[in-house]
């Protein structure tokens, strides 16, 4: 079956401009074995990120799920990367309130694990799959996975790269002498000056917090609440 689900999927998020079109609902199974769900936000597809905005690549709307990856940046020391590396099913809802859509996504997710060697974790027929996909380019994976790292962290607003400084919400343990101290600086930015070092170190620091999710699709449920009776249209994505 030919996946119409990207071409919506893209279709909608260029009619809803509302920032509030980008946070999506992420639920994962908690360590305890319970649903955990939190609010993250949208950065791209994986086949956009890895090549610069003025050069696309060309994605056939069949080509396999993995190509059209959802990428979604976190903290490498949340609970959802643990949930994900121990069960990486996980389902998401997202709203788009402009045309009010509502997609459900239950996939595979997988971890970006930053490093000497970037790899994605755990191994699943999901990560297999996204190996297949970088593997048809004459890049190596991990250079190829370390600049969609890079093209994540690049893109955030240097607000957004502070928050890497901040210690975790559920503990109440204070941040780094780093983050306490250079937080602001980093989300303010610098004129270039940095003679104790103190920015280039706090943004070492932000990025060793700093890792990405890839969630691979198995299946979207698409709600259109425009249409009466209400109609729902269901995929399955192949790997």
């Amino acid at each position: 079956m030919t996946a119409s689900w990207p071409a919506t999927l893209r279709a909608s998020l260029v009619a809803n401009t509302s920032i509030a079109s980008r946070w999506v609902q992420f639920a994962t199974i908690s360590l305890q074995g319970t649903p955990a769900v939190r609010t993250v936000a949208f950065r791209g597809f994986l086949c956009d990120l890895l090549y610069s905005a003025s050069a696309p690549p060309t994605v056939e709307p069949a080509a396999p799920a993995a190509a059209h990856a959802l990428v979604f940046a976190t903290d490498a020391r949340s609970d959802k990367v643990q949930e994900v590396l121990r069960s990486p099913l996980v389902e998401l809802c997202w709203y788009m309130p402009e045309t009010r859509q509502q997609l459900r996504i239950a996939g595979t997710a997988v971890v970006l694990v930053r490093g000497h060697h970037t790899r994605i974790a755990p191994e699943s027929p999901a990560s297999a799959a996204l190996t297949r996909y970088l593997e048809q380019s004459n890049k190596p994976v991990s250079a190829q996975l370390a600049s969609l790292g890079d093209a994540v962290w690049t893109g955030l607003s240097p607000a957004a790269r502070s928050q890497y400084l901040w210690p975790l919400a559920k503990t109440n343990q204070p941040g780094s002498p780093a983050g306490a101290c250079l937080s602001l600086e980093l989300s303010t930015g610098s004129d270039g000056n940095d003679p104790e070092g103190k920015i280039a170190a706090a943004n070492a620091e932000a990025q060793s917090n700093f890792a990405l999710l890839l969630v691979v699709p198995s299946r979207i449920e698409m709600l259109d609440l425009f249409i009466q009776p209400f109609g729902t249209v269901t995929e399955h994505a192949n790997l």
